[in-house]
């Protein structure tokens, strides 16, 4: 229960307000839970541990609610493929096997989970004479037939070429480091083996595609010794015309409603899509392709873009065996899965022959529902979700990781026949101290941006202890996302209500480009990123302030990584910020074509232009070429292991930036990498921010 207020409310300026959420208590006890997995006796998951700086711990929840640490203190389980990592572990009845983020290697530990007793930990992999660090794996499977795990793993060890992605098996008793079973694209992920152990499928893509762009489904026999035979690939249907079925408001686009107020908005027929002709027809047989998985009946199914959204896709065990030719599930506006950032992501799961449960987001929230494969009902057990992730059936019930406005991440079950209210399993602790009417509620707009419609996550100002003068209006901070194919998030964030709870309103934008919006949004900031994201930021705040919702000269702007970037470039070609944070953010392009790691080190061919051919471009679009242009003042921070964006772009800018305004402030953290993850660091990072602005909106 929320407490009651008994005082009126004191009267502060906005931006000002008295909050109950210091910085220490946004991160000094904040917990994640993430790659929760069922398992014959509960669930796995990761939790991250403050205490330990917010290194990963291996848990399992017992059916009867005993929680139980698997993985010893001191081991962080994570992994460093593609440097974003994903799913680090795997289990049997009676072992786990995971990565250690320290060198790498893969741990196997004795686990009984019916009497939660954890043994001590086996290096499997890699062999004696192999130097760990420069072997990497993650998206680990269970081959039971063989009594080996399939996963991905990224090779080191070529010198000054690139790593080598590979599929590989590794024997769980013998370890080493890994048989290769398959080398011949350059990424691979999402191994899954059928339940009869005969089949293997499997993601590809190579350069310079992404994972959201032009991937591949594989599917090859297995004999008995493991090998692959028989390599095919799944094909479109010859009758799929990659068209979202009409009816009920889904017309492969974003209903009118989504553009705020609905009124005077939607010229020329834009509603929230952008027009065919700005990006490849979805009717072609490319696009992308992801979470591959077998039904107990021998099928395959996956995600992918076909019809600009991504959707559920099926073949039939008979085609595996033919022409591998999919048909659709179930064709609507909306994303089943979220951009492949990350290895082993889960979004649905098989409930029985007849019914899948299923996780879809439309419009920045998530539903989870069961999906009649015959008919194509859809029945609705949560709505509203700000993160819907790991989705499983379990012994007749719903299993999944969710969060909503108001609420941090949990693990939660669902009874299937019932349909009765979630059961909790796991909660992740909070020490905001937020009351719930304190807390600001998302709210989903929509607005012009050059011709087309871009979109956003307002949040208002909150806090019942306060309320500013009459007359006045909120300064702004506009939150720009990373990727830049990434997406606004509404599941409660004690970092966004640190500030709005001070009177600040929070927009954070989804640009073009961002996904939840389909194919043709998303690819539309190709070879205009720096260009039309900007455009969506600056519309973004004029929209605001013509509808009257934020003051005219007090806007800050956010971002980390590719917005961070974006947070430089508006300030290059905008007069409406006074002052901008870029956390690990790109200030030149050219440079970061050139250094940056192999899963991205292509992606700017797709947002900018084939480099060197397209020099110039990213010589123009990049920020710190337009040095006289910033007049707000500018605060960077940079973790000095980044990878992804090395700290010579933070630090290079920082350099030109100070010698023109001595406001501008650089802040480095020296055992930091690409994001903030130990606690006193974010602390001191968010305070940091807090008095920069404070210094430079008044």
């Amino acid at each position: 229960m929320s407490e009651q207020r008994n005082s009126a409310p004191f009267i502060l300026e906005y931006g000002h307000w008295t909050s109950p959420l210091s910085a220490e208590k946004v991160f000094q006890a904040s917990e994640a839970v993430s790659y929760m997995r069922p398992c014959n006796n509960g669930v796995f998951f990761l939790l991250s541990m403050p205490q330990e700086s917010n290194s990963m711990a291996l848990m399992h929840r017992s059916s009867d609610g005993r929680q139980t640490r698997v993985s010893p203190a001191g081991i962080n389980v994570r992994s460093r493929v593609h440097e974003y990592g994903g799913l680090p572990y795997a289990f049997t009845d009676d072992s786990v096997f995971y990565c250690n983020f320290r060198d790498q290697a893969v741990l196997k530990q004795s686990f009984d989970q019916h009497g939660l007793e954890a043994g001590p930990t086996l290096v499997l992999s890699p062999g004696n004479a192999i130097k760990s660090e420069l072997l990497r794996y993650a998206d680990f499977v269970v081959d039971r037939k063989r009594n080996r795990l399939i996963c991905v793993r990224e090779d080191y060890r070529l010198n000054d070429k690139e790593p080598a992605n590979t599929l590989v098996a590794i024997d769980m008793d013998k370890g080493g480091e890994g048989e290769v079973l398959f080398a011949d694209s350059d990424f691979v992920a999402s191994p899954v083996v059928s339940a009869d152990g005969e089949l293997l499928a499997f993601q590809t893509w190579s350069h310079p595609s992404m994972p959201w762009d032009d991937t591949q489904i594989r599917i090859a026999d297995l004999d008995d010794s493991g090998r692959l035979s028989n390599l095919r690939q799944v094909l479109r249907g010859e009758n799929e015309q990659g068209q979202v079925e009409q009816g009920q408001g889904e017309q492969g686009q974003v209903e009118k409603s989504q553009v705020e107020q609905g009124q005077g908005e939607q010229g020329q027929g834009e509603q929230g899509q952008v027009e065919q002709d700005q990006a490849e027809q979805c009717g072609s047989g490319s696009g992308s392709l992801v979470q591959p998985l077998f039904n107990a009946e021998g099928e395959l199914y996956f995600i992918a873009d076909w019809n600009d959204w991504w959707n559920l896709y099926r073949v039939s065990a008979e085609s595996l065996q033919q022409d591998c030719r999919a048909q659709a599930v179930r064709p609507m506006a909306a994303e089943f899965c979220g951009a492949q950032w990350q290895l082993g992501q889960h979004n649905y799961d098989f409930c029985d022959e007849h019914t899948l449960l299923v996780s879809f987001t439309k419009s920045g929230f998530w539903d989870l529902a069961l999906l009649d494969i015959n008919s194509g009902e859809l029945t609705t057990l949560q709505s509203g979700l700000g993160m819907l992730e790991n989705v499983y059936c379990q012994a007749g019930k719903a299993v999944f990781s969710a969060a909503s406005p108001r609420s941090a991440a949990s693990i939660q079950s669902i009874n299937l026949q019932q349909k009765s209210a979630c059961e909790t399993l796991f909660t992740c602790s909070r020490s905001d101290g937020l009351n719930d009417e304190d807390i600001s509620m998302p709210e989903h707009i929509g607005y012009q941006s050059e011709g087309k419609v871009a979109y956003g996550i307002f949040y208002p100002p909150r806090n019942t202890a306060c309320i500013a003068p009459e007359g006045t209006l909120p300064p702004l901070l506009v939150l720009v996302h990373g990727g830049p194919t990434g997406c606004a998030r509404v599941g409660f964030n004690p970092a966004l209500q640190f500030w709005t709870s001070r009177g600040f309103a929070v927009l954070d934008v989804n640009h073009r480009g961002s996904t939840g919006y389909g194919r043709r949004f998303r690819q539309s900031l190709y070879e205009n990123w720096g260009v039309a994201d900007v455009a969506d930021v600056d519309n973004a705040v004029r929209h605001l302030i013509a509808k009257g919702r934020v003051a005219p000269d007090k806007a800050a702007i956010r971002g980390g990584s590719a917005g961070g970037y974006v947070v430089l470039a508006a300030l290059v070609h905008s007069d409406l910020f006074s002052a901008g944070a870029s956390y690990y953010g790109i200030s030149d392009l050219e440079l970061l074509a050139s250094d940056t790691h192999k899963f991205e080190s292509r992606y700017l061919d797709q947002l900018i232009g084939p480099y060197p051919a397209a020099k110039h471009i990213y010589q123009q679009r990049s920020p710190i070429n337009h040095i006289d242009s910033i007049k707000a003042a500018v605060l960077l921070l940079q973790g000095m292991e980044d990878k992804v964006v090395p700290p010579n772009q933070a630090e290079m800018i920082y350099k030109k930036l100070h010698e023109k305004n001595p406001a501008t402030r650089y802040l480095s953290f020296a055992d930091e990498g690409h994001g903030f993850r130990n606690p006193p660091n974010q602390i001191a990072a968010l305070s940091t921010e807090l008095a920069f602005y404070q210094d430079n909106l008044w």
